[in-house]
Protein backbone atom coordinates (compact mmCIF):
# COMPACT_ATOMS: atom_id res chain seq x y z
CA UNK A 1 0.00 0.00 0.00
CA UNK A 2 1.34 3.42 -1.01
CA UNK A 3 0.79 6.61 0.89
CA UNK A 4 -0.17 9.98 -0.55
CA UNK A 5 3.43 10.87 -1.36
CA UNK A 6 4.41 7.51 -2.72
CA UNK A 7 5.80 6.04 0.53
CA UNK A 8 4.96 2.39 1.06
CA UNK A 9 3.02 1.89 4.29
CA UNK A 10 2.97 -1.67 5.67
CA UNK A 11 -0.42 -3.07 6.50
CA UNK A 12 -0.47 -4.23 10.16
CA UNK A 13 -3.06 -6.89 10.75
CA UNK A 14 -4.59 -7.80 14.12
CA UNK A 15 -3.05 -11.27 13.76
CA UNK A 16 0.46 -9.83 13.51
CA UNK A 17 -0.18 -7.60 16.52
CA UNK A 18 -1.40 -10.59 18.50
CA UNK A 19 1.69 -12.63 17.58
CA UNK A 20 3.95 -9.74 18.58
CA UNK A 21 2.21 -9.41 21.90
CA UNK A 22 2.57 -13.12 22.57
CA UNK A 23 6.27 -12.98 21.70
CA UNK A 24 6.75 -10.03 24.03
CA UNK A 25 4.92 -11.88 26.80
CA UNK A 26 7.12 -14.94 26.23
CA UNK A 27 10.24 -12.81 26.48
CA UNK A 28 9.00 -11.28 29.72
CA UNK A 29 8.20 -14.71 31.17
CA UNK A 30 11.63 -16.02 30.26
CA UNK A 31 13.25 -12.96 31.79
CA UNK A 32 11.36 -13.61 35.03
CA UNK A 33 11.84 -17.39 34.98
CA UNK A 34 14.51 -17.26 37.63
CA UNK A 35 12.21 -15.55 40.10
CA UNK A 36 13.11 -12.77 42.49
CA UNK A 37 16.43 -13.63 44.13
CA UNK A 38 19.68 -11.95 45.06
CA UNK A 39 21.36 -11.27 41.69
CA UNK A 40 24.80 -11.94 43.14
CA UNK A 41 24.24 -15.16 45.11
CA UNK A 42 21.01 -16.53 43.65
CA UNK A 43 19.59 -16.89 47.18
CA UNK A 44 16.13 -15.77 48.26
CA UNK A 45 16.45 -12.86 50.70
CA UNK A 46 13.70 -13.47 53.23
CA UNK A 47 12.52 -10.84 55.70
CA UNK A 48 10.73 -12.88 58.37
CA UNK A 49 8.64 -10.83 60.80
CA UNK A 50 6.94 -12.30 63.85
CA UNK A 51 7.78 -15.72 65.27
CA UNK A 52 11.13 -15.82 63.47
CA UNK A 53 12.95 -17.71 66.21
CA UNK A 54 15.87 -20.05 65.62
CA UNK A 55 14.89 -22.42 68.37
CA UNK A 56 12.55 -25.24 69.23
CA UNK A 57 10.34 -26.20 66.34
CA UNK A 58 9.60 -22.83 64.80
CA UNK A 59 9.37 -22.92 61.03
CA UNK A 60 12.15 -20.33 60.81
CA UNK A 61 14.66 -23.02 61.85
CA UNK A 62 14.20 -24.61 58.42
CA UNK A 63 14.94 -21.31 56.67
CA UNK A 64 18.15 -20.79 58.63
CA UNK A 65 19.38 -24.20 57.42
CA UNK A 66 18.33 -23.82 53.78
CA UNK A 67 21.16 -22.97 51.34
CA UNK A 68 18.70 -21.25 48.98
CA UNK A 69 17.36 -18.89 51.64
CA UNK A 70 19.12 -15.97 53.30
CA UNK A 71 16.93 -15.03 56.23
CA UNK A 72 16.85 -11.80 58.19
CA UNK A 73 14.73 -12.57 61.27
CA UNK A 74 12.78 -9.85 63.03
CA UNK A 75 11.46 -11.70 66.13
CA UNK A 76 8.42 -9.73 67.18
CA UNK A 77 5.88 -12.07 68.71
CA UNK A 78 4.62 -10.13 71.70
CA UNK A 79 3.47 -13.27 73.49
CA UNK A 80 7.08 -14.51 73.54
CA UNK A 81 9.27 -11.41 74.03
CA UNK A 82 6.87 -8.64 75.12
CA UNK A 83 5.86 -5.36 73.50
CA UNK A 84 8.92 -3.34 74.51
CA UNK A 85 11.38 -5.85 73.06
CA UNK A 86 9.21 -6.22 69.94
CA UNK A 87 9.32 -2.50 69.19
CA UNK A 88 13.07 -2.45 69.78
CA UNK A 89 13.58 -5.18 67.17
CA UNK A 90 11.44 -3.24 64.70
CA UNK A 91 13.60 -0.17 65.17
CA UNK A 92 16.79 -2.19 64.74
CA UNK A 93 15.98 -4.52 61.87
CA UNK A 94 13.09 -3.30 59.73
CA UNK A 95 14.11 -1.42 56.57
CA UNK A 96 14.19 2.31 57.17
CA UNK A 97 13.31 3.28 53.60
CA UNK A 98 11.03 1.82 50.94
CA UNK A 99 14.02 1.60 48.62
CA UNK A 100 15.82 -0.64 51.14
CA UNK A 101 12.88 -3.03 51.13
CA UNK A 102 12.50 -3.13 47.36
CA UNK A 103 16.15 -3.71 46.59
CA UNK A 104 17.24 -5.69 49.62
CA UNK A 105 14.59 -8.41 49.95
CA UNK A 106 12.75 -10.90 47.77
CA UNK A 107 10.08 -12.23 50.14
CA UNK A 108 8.35 -10.76 53.20
CA UNK A 109 6.86 -13.32 55.59
CA UNK A 110 4.59 -12.17 58.42
CA UNK A 111 3.24 -14.44 61.14
CA UNK A 112 2.70 -13.67 64.80
CA UNK A 113 2.94 -9.87 64.38
CA UNK A 114 0.45 -7.06 65.04
CA UNK A 115 -0.46 -5.00 61.98
CA UNK A 116 -0.83 -1.74 63.93
CA UNK A 117 2.86 -1.95 64.91
CA UNK A 118 4.11 -1.88 61.31
CA UNK A 119 2.80 1.49 60.13
CA UNK A 120 3.98 2.55 56.69
CA UNK A 121 5.93 -0.71 56.29
CA UNK A 122 2.63 -2.31 55.21
CA UNK A 123 2.31 0.22 52.38
CA UNK A 124 5.90 -0.38 51.30
CA UNK A 125 5.25 -4.13 51.25
CA UNK A 126 2.11 -3.78 49.14
CA UNK A 127 3.82 -1.56 46.58
CA UNK A 128 6.90 -3.82 46.45
CA UNK A 129 4.78 -6.88 45.75
CA UNK A 130 2.75 -5.19 43.04
CA UNK A 131 5.50 -3.14 41.39
CA UNK A 132 8.75 -4.97 42.13
CA UNK A 133 7.73 -8.63 42.05
CA UNK A 134 8.41 -9.29 45.72
CA UNK A 135 6.79 -12.32 47.35
CA UNK A 136 4.48 -12.09 50.34
CA UNK A 137 3.68 -14.91 52.77
CA UNK A 138 1.31 -15.00 55.72
CA UNK A 139 0.94 -18.08 57.93
CA UNK A 140 -1.55 -18.69 60.70
CA UNK A 141 -1.23 -17.36 64.22
CA UNK A 142 -3.84 -15.98 66.65
CA UNK A 143 -2.93 -12.52 65.28
CA UNK A 144 -2.82 -13.48 61.58
CA UNK A 145 -5.45 -12.98 58.89
CA UNK A 146 -8.60 -11.82 60.74
CA UNK A 147 -7.30 -12.53 64.23
CA UNK A 148 -6.91 -10.42 67.33
CA UNK A 149 -4.00 -9.38 69.49
CA UNK A 150 -3.41 -10.86 72.94
CA UNK A 151 -5.74 -8.28 74.50
CA UNK A 152 -8.61 -9.13 72.16
CA UNK A 153 -8.08 -6.03 70.01
CA UNK A 154 -8.91 -6.36 66.31
CA UNK A 155 -5.87 -7.23 64.20
CA UNK A 156 -7.55 -7.93 60.87
CA UNK A 157 -4.93 -7.72 58.12
CA UNK A 158 -7.60 -7.50 55.42
CA UNK A 159 -8.63 -4.14 56.85
CA UNK A 160 -5.21 -2.70 55.99
CA UNK A 161 -3.52 -1.69 52.74
CA UNK A 162 -2.22 -5.27 52.48
CA UNK A 163 -5.72 -6.48 51.62
CA UNK A 164 -4.88 -5.91 47.95
CA UNK A 165 -2.19 -8.58 48.03
CA UNK A 166 -3.83 -10.99 50.48
CA UNK A 167 -4.78 -14.20 48.59
CA UNK A 168 -7.72 -14.91 50.92
CA UNK A 169 -10.60 -13.03 52.50
CA UNK A 170 -10.14 -12.65 56.25
CA UNK A 171 -13.10 -13.39 58.49
CA UNK A 172 -13.89 -10.56 60.87
CA UNK A 173 -15.57 -12.55 63.64
CA UNK A 174 -12.66 -14.60 64.94
CA UNK A 175 -12.49 -13.38 68.52
CA UNK A 176 -14.33 -16.39 69.90
CA UNK A 177 -12.38 -18.95 67.92
CA UNK A 178 -9.75 -21.25 69.37
CA UNK A 179 -7.15 -23.38 67.64
CA UNK A 180 -8.41 -26.43 65.85
CA UNK A 181 -6.84 -29.43 64.12
CA UNK A 182 -7.88 -30.66 60.71
CA UNK A 183 -6.79 -32.67 57.69
CA UNK A 184 -6.64 -31.22 54.20
CA UNK A 185 -7.98 -32.23 50.82
CA UNK A 186 -5.57 -31.39 48.03
CA UNK A 187 -7.48 -29.50 45.34
CA UNK A 188 -4.67 -29.54 42.74
CA UNK A 189 -2.59 -32.73 43.21
CA UNK A 190 -0.15 -31.82 40.42
CA UNK A 191 0.58 -28.35 41.70
CA UNK A 192 4.29 -27.97 42.65
CA UNK A 193 3.32 -26.75 46.14
CA UNK A 194 1.79 -30.12 47.04
CA UNK A 195 2.91 -32.67 44.43
CA UNK A 196 4.95 -35.62 45.68
CA UNK A 197 4.27 -34.97 49.38
CA UNK A 198 2.28 -37.49 51.50
CA UNK A 199 -0.29 -35.00 52.80
CA UNK A 200 -2.43 -37.80 54.19
CA UNK A 201 0.15 -38.00 57.00
CA UNK A 202 -0.17 -34.33 57.90
CA UNK A 203 -2.40 -32.86 60.59
CA UNK A 204 -2.78 -29.08 60.35
CA UNK A 205 -3.55 -26.68 63.18
CA UNK A 206 -4.79 -23.09 63.00
CA UNK A 207 -6.64 -20.37 64.88
CA UNK A 208 -8.32 -18.65 61.92
CA UNK A 209 -10.83 -19.38 59.21
CA UNK A 210 -10.50 -17.67 55.86
CA UNK A 211 -12.60 -17.46 52.71
CA UNK A 212 -11.73 -17.88 49.07
CA UNK A 213 -10.84 -14.69 47.21
CA UNK A 214 -11.66 -13.96 43.60
CA UNK A 215 -8.54 -14.18 41.45
CA UNK A 216 -6.68 -16.54 43.79
CA UNK A 217 -6.04 -20.27 43.47
CA UNK A 218 -6.80 -22.64 46.31
CA UNK A 219 -4.37 -25.55 46.29
CA UNK A 220 -5.69 -27.30 49.43
CA UNK A 221 -8.87 -27.04 51.51
CA UNK A 222 -9.84 -27.96 55.05
CA UNK A 223 -11.54 -31.32 55.44
CA UNK A 224 -13.28 -30.26 58.66
CA UNK A 225 -13.73 -27.43 61.20
CA UNK A 226 -15.36 -26.34 58.86
CA UNK A 227 -14.91 -28.24 55.57
CA UNK A 228 -14.07 -26.61 52.27
CA UNK A 229 -12.25 -23.53 53.55
CA UNK A 230 -8.90 -22.55 51.95
CA UNK A 231 -5.92 -24.06 53.77
CA UNK A 232 -3.28 -23.20 51.16
CA UNK A 233 -3.90 -20.49 48.57
CA UNK A 234 -1.90 -18.08 46.45
CA UNK A 235 -2.45 -15.17 44.07
CA UNK A 236 -0.35 -13.48 41.43
CA UNK A 237 -0.86 -9.77 41.94
CA UNK A 238 0.94 -7.21 39.82
CA UNK A 239 4.53 -8.41 39.37
CA UNK A 240 4.59 -10.42 42.60
CA UNK A 241 2.98 -13.39 44.27
CA UNK A 242 1.34 -13.81 47.67
CA UNK A 243 0.79 -17.02 49.60
CA UNK A 244 -1.50 -17.85 52.53
CA UNK A 245 -0.86 -20.90 54.71
CA UNK A 246 -3.62 -21.45 57.26
CA UNK A 247 -1.36 -23.47 59.53
CA UNK A 248 0.23 -22.21 62.73
CA UNK A 249 3.97 -22.55 62.23
CA UNK A 250 5.03 -21.27 65.62
CA UNK A 251 6.83 -23.50 68.12
CA UNK A 252 4.80 -26.57 67.18
CA UNK A 253 4.92 -26.09 63.42
CA UNK A 254 6.39 -29.37 62.22
CA UNK A 255 4.99 -31.31 65.19
CA UNK A 256 1.46 -30.29 64.29
CA UNK A 257 2.09 -31.70 60.83
CA UNK A 258 3.07 -35.02 62.40
CA UNK A 259 0.74 -37.80 63.52
CA UNK A 260 3.33 -39.72 65.52
CA UNK A 261 4.41 -37.10 68.04
CA UNK A 262 7.74 -36.24 66.42
CA UNK A 263 8.67 -33.67 63.80
CA UNK A 264 7.31 -34.50 60.36
CA UNK A 265 10.19 -35.57 58.12
CA UNK A 266 8.76 -33.68 55.14
CA UNK A 267 8.50 -30.40 57.05
CA UNK A 268 11.85 -28.89 55.88
CA UNK A 269 10.91 -29.40 52.23
CA UNK A 270 7.34 -28.19 52.70
CA UNK A 271 8.14 -24.98 54.56
CA UNK A 272 10.98 -24.03 52.21
CA UNK A 273 8.72 -24.70 49.22
CA UNK A 274 6.34 -22.01 50.48
CA UNK A 275 9.16 -19.47 50.32
CA UNK A 276 10.43 -20.71 46.95
CA UNK A 277 7.03 -20.45 45.34
CA UNK A 278 6.28 -16.98 46.66
CA UNK A 279 9.59 -15.84 45.14
CA UNK A 280 8.62 -17.53 41.83
CA UNK A 281 11.59 -19.87 41.91
CA UNK A 282 11.71 -23.55 41.11
CA UNK A 283 10.54 -26.07 43.70
CA UNK A 284 12.79 -29.15 43.60
CA UNK A 285 11.57 -32.71 43.28
CA UNK A 286 10.45 -33.66 46.82
CA UNK A 287 12.18 -37.06 46.96
CA UNK A 288 15.49 -35.71 45.66
CA UNK A 289 15.22 -32.66 47.88
CA UNK A 290 14.68 -34.83 50.96
CA UNK A 291 17.74 -36.89 50.04
CA UNK A 292 19.94 -33.80 49.67
CA UNK A 293 18.70 -32.36 52.96
CA UNK A 294 19.43 -35.63 54.73
CA UNK A 295 23.02 -35.57 53.45
CA UNK A 296 23.37 -31.92 54.46
CA UNK A 297 22.10 -32.79 57.94
CA UNK A 298 24.63 -35.63 58.20
CA UNK A 299 27.41 -33.22 57.26
CA UNK A 300 26.32 -30.67 59.84
CA UNK A 301 26.15 -33.35 62.56
CA UNK A 302 29.63 -34.65 61.74
CA UNK A 303 31.00 -31.13 61.65
CA UNK A 304 29.56 -30.40 65.07
CA UNK A 305 31.04 -33.63 66.43
CA UNK A 306 34.43 -32.74 64.91
CA UNK A 307 34.45 -29.29 66.49
CA UNK A 308 33.43 -30.72 69.86
CA UNK A 309 36.34 -33.17 69.81
CA UNK A 310 38.79 -30.45 68.74
CA UNK A 311 37.56 -28.12 71.47
CA UNK A 312 37.98 -30.86 74.06
CA UNK A 313 41.50 -31.65 72.83
CA UNK A 314 42.41 -27.95 72.97
CA UNK A 315 41.70 -27.99 76.69
CA UNK A 316 44.72 -30.27 77.07
CA UNK A 317 46.98 -28.17 74.80
CA UNK A 318 46.77 -30.56 71.85
CA UNK A 319 47.96 -29.18 68.50
CA UNK A 320 44.79 -28.95 66.40
CA UNK A 321 45.91 -26.35 63.85
CA UNK A 322 46.18 -28.86 61.00
CA UNK A 323 42.73 -30.26 61.78
CA UNK A 324 41.12 -26.83 61.67
CA UNK A 325 42.96 -25.97 58.47
CA UNK A 326 41.63 -29.14 56.82
CA UNK A 327 38.12 -28.36 58.02
CA UNK A 328 38.36 -24.93 56.39
CA UNK A 329 39.15 -26.58 53.06
CA UNK A 330 36.22 -28.98 53.40
CA UNK A 331 33.87 -26.12 54.33
CA UNK A 332 34.96 -24.23 51.21
CA UNK A 333 33.94 -27.20 49.09
CA UNK A 334 30.68 -27.43 51.03
CA UNK A 335 29.89 -23.90 49.91
CA UNK A 336 30.35 -25.09 46.33
CA UNK A 337 27.81 -27.83 47.03
CA UNK A 338 25.43 -25.15 48.25
CA UNK A 339 25.86 -23.43 44.88
CA UNK A 340 24.94 -26.68 43.14
CA UNK A 341 21.80 -26.88 45.26
CA UNK A 342 20.89 -23.27 44.51
CA UNK A 343 21.24 -24.05 40.78
CA UNK A 344 18.98 -27.12 41.29
CA UNK A 345 21.71 -29.56 40.26
CA UNK A 346 20.50 -31.97 42.92
CA UNK A 347 22.24 -35.15 41.78
CA UNK A 348 25.60 -33.38 41.54
CA UNK A 349 25.01 -31.95 45.02
CA UNK A 350 24.26 -35.42 46.40
CA UNK A 351 27.39 -36.93 44.84
CA UNK A 352 29.65 -34.16 46.14
CA UNK A 353 28.20 -34.04 49.65
CA UNK A 354 28.70 -37.81 49.93
CA UNK A 355 32.40 -37.31 49.23
CA UNK A 356 32.61 -34.52 51.79
CA UNK A 357 30.82 -36.62 54.40
CA UNK A 358 33.36 -39.39 53.88
CA UNK A 359 36.29 -36.99 54.17
CA UNK A 360 34.81 -35.31 57.22
CA UNK A 361 34.38 -38.70 58.91
CA UNK A 362 38.10 -39.32 58.34
CA UNK A 363 38.85 -36.00 60.03
CA UNK A 364 36.63 -36.99 62.94
CA UNK A 365 38.65 -40.20 63.34
CA UNK A 366 41.88 -38.20 63.12
CA UNK A 367 40.63 -35.75 65.73
CA UNK A 368 39.86 -38.67 68.03
CA UNK A 369 43.47 -39.85 67.70
CA UNK A 370 44.80 -36.37 68.50
CA UNK A 371 42.54 -36.26 71.52
CA UNK A 372 43.69 -39.69 72.66
CA UNK A 373 47.37 -38.69 72.34
CA UNK A 374 46.71 -35.56 74.38
CA UNK A 375 44.96 -37.59 77.04
CA UNK A 376 47.74 -40.22 77.12
CA UNK A 377 49.96 -37.88 79.11
CA UNK A 378 47.07 -37.15 81.43
CA UNK A 379 46.70 -40.87 82.02
CA UNK A 380 50.48 -41.28 82.60
CA UNK A 381 50.64 -38.37 85.05
CA UNK A 382 47.56 -39.65 86.85
CA UNK A 383 49.04 -43.16 87.07
CA UNK A 384 52.33 -41.81 88.40
CA UNK A 385 50.56 -39.63 90.96
CA UNK A 386 48.37 -42.46 92.20
CA UNK A 387 51.24 -44.95 92.24
CA UNK A 388 53.62 -42.54 94.00
CA UNK A 389 51.00 -41.70 96.61
CA UNK A 390 50.36 -45.37 97.18
CA UNK A 391 54.09 -46.12 97.65
CA UNK A 392 54.54 -43.22 100.08
CA UNK A 393 51.47 -44.21 102.04
CA UNK A 394 52.71 -47.80 102.18
CA UNK A 395 56.13 -46.74 103.43
CA UNK A 396 54.60 -44.58 106.17
CA UNK A 397 52.30 -47.40 107.17
CA UNK A 398 55.19 -49.86 107.26
CA UNK A 399 57.32 -47.51 109.37
CA UNK A 400 54.65 -46.67 111.92
CA UNK A 401 52.71 -49.89 112.25
CA UNK A 402 54.93 -52.79 111.26
CA UNK A 403 58.53 -51.89 112.10
CA UNK A 404 57.61 -50.83 115.64
CA UNK A 405 57.16 -54.53 116.50
CA UNK A 406 60.97 -54.89 116.46
CA UNK A 407 61.28 -52.77 119.56
CA UNK A 408 60.51 -54.08 123.07
CA UNK A 409 58.56 -51.96 125.48
CA UNK A 410 60.34 -51.11 128.77
CA UNK A 411 58.81 -50.00 132.02
CA UNK A 412 61.65 -47.61 133.00
CA UNK A 413 65.21 -46.60 132.11
CA UNK A 414 68.36 -46.52 134.26
CA UNK A 415 70.05 -43.22 134.65
CA UNK A 416 73.81 -43.38 134.57
CA UNK A 417 76.05 -40.65 135.84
Amino acid sequence: MKGPIGVTIPIISWQSVRVSMLLLLAVLLVANAGGKVDPETGRIRLLHIGDAFKQGNFAATFFFNDPRIEILPVPSEVAVIGTEETMRYYRLYLPRREEDLRTGYDVVCITGAFQYHLGKFKLWTRDSVIGEGMGFVMADDPASFGGTDWRGVNNNWCQTVLDVVMPVVCADDSQGWSQYYFRIDVAEPRHPLVAGVPWEEASWVSHNRVFEKQGSRVVARTRSHPPGRPALAYMDVGEGRSLAIVHDWGGRAAYAFSTIGGAWEWAPHVFSSFIYYSAKTEIPDPAMDMLVRERFSNYDSRRLLFLSIVEFADMFNANTNNLLRDLGKIDARRREVNSLYIDMELQAAIDEIEVLNSELQEKVDEAMKVKDRALLWIYVIEWCSVTGTMILAGYVLFSLMIRRRLYRDVSHTRLRV
